[in-house]
Protein backbone atom coordinates (compact mmCIF):
# COMPACT_ATOMS: atom_id res chain seq x y z
CA UNK A 1 0.00 0.00 0.00
CA UNK A 2 1.41 3.38 -0.98
CA UNK A 3 1.38 6.63 0.97
CA UNK A 4 -1.73 8.16 -0.62
CA UNK A 5 -3.70 4.93 -0.31
CA UNK A 6 -2.72 4.71 3.37
CA UNK A 7 -3.86 8.29 3.92
CA UNK A 8 -7.16 7.69 2.13
CA UNK A 9 -7.84 4.46 4.05
CA UNK A 10 -7.03 5.96 7.42
CA UNK A 11 -9.00 9.15 6.67
CA UNK A 12 -11.98 6.92 5.86
CA UNK A 13 -11.76 5.33 9.30
CA UNK A 14 -11.51 8.77 10.92
CA UNK A 15 -14.67 9.82 9.06
CA UNK A 16 -16.41 6.60 10.08
CA UNK A 17 -15.67 7.33 13.75
CA UNK A 18 -17.41 10.70 13.51
CA UNK A 19 -20.43 9.29 11.65
CA UNK A 20 -19.60 10.27 8.05
CA UNK A 21 -20.94 13.81 8.30
CA UNK A 22 -20.88 15.65 4.98
CA UNK A 23 -19.10 18.57 6.58
CA UNK A 24 -16.33 19.56 4.16
CA UNK A 25 -14.23 21.10 6.94
CA UNK A 26 -14.31 17.82 8.89
CA UNK A 27 -13.39 15.82 5.78
CA UNK A 28 -10.40 18.05 5.08
CA UNK A 29 -9.41 17.90 8.75
CA UNK A 30 -9.54 14.07 8.64
CA UNK A 31 -7.29 14.05 5.57
CA UNK A 32 -4.77 16.54 6.96
CA UNK A 33 -4.52 14.81 10.34
CA UNK A 34 -4.07 11.44 8.69
CA UNK A 35 -1.50 12.81 6.26
CA UNK A 36 0.52 14.14 9.20
CA UNK A 37 0.26 10.76 10.99
CA UNK A 38 1.47 8.85 7.92
CA UNK A 39 4.35 11.25 7.32
CA UNK A 40 5.33 11.11 10.99
CA UNK A 41 5.37 7.32 10.93
CA UNK A 42 7.46 7.37 7.78
CA UNK A 43 10.01 9.68 9.36
CA UNK A 44 10.20 7.92 12.72
CA UNK A 45 10.15 4.31 11.56
CA UNK A 46 12.11 4.63 8.32
CA UNK A 47 9.36 2.75 6.50
CA UNK A 48 9.28 2.71 2.75
CA UNK A 49 6.19 3.95 0.92
CA UNK A 50 4.87 0.44 0.26
CA UNK A 51 4.27 -0.64 3.87
CA UNK A 52 1.41 1.26 5.46
CA UNK A 53 -0.61 -1.59 6.92
CA UNK A 54 0.08 -0.13 10.38
CA UNK A 55 -2.23 2.81 9.56
CA UNK A 56 -5.27 0.60 9.05
CA UNK A 57 -4.85 -1.00 12.47
CA UNK A 58 -4.09 2.34 14.11
CA UNK A 59 -7.26 3.97 12.73
CA UNK A 60 -9.61 1.18 13.83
Amino acid sequence: MGREEAIATSAYYHAEKRGFSNNEVAMVQDWLETEAEVDSELESDDLDDTDFRFMINKAE
